[in-house]
């Protein structure tokens, strides 16, 4: 799942549960024990607490990890 489809999805389930967004600091908590390993090890150490930038940077956090993962297949061809 991308990150702007768990964002929507999480945005959606948060009316639900409702004790996830009660601050947007819990609300972006919340959202990172969601995400993928790779992308979550890239922004937890940023520590935000503001919902949008989180997701920016998760979303830069994707773009960078697919990049690395088509660089490794470039590499692992050339080496073939």
């Amino acid at each position: 799942m991308l990150v702007t489809e768990y964002e929507r999805e999480f945005v959606r389930l948060s009316q639900y549960a409702r004790e996830c967004v009660l601050t947007e600091t819990t609300m972006c908590k919340c959202f990172i024990e969601g995400l993928n390993e790779d992308i979550k090890l890239l922004v937890r150490i940023l520590d935000l607490n503001e919902f949008v930038m989180l997701v920016e940077r998760d979303c830069k956090a994707e773009e960078l990890r697919k990049e690395k993962k088509k660089a490794d297949s470039e590499a692992r061809d050339e080496r073939k």
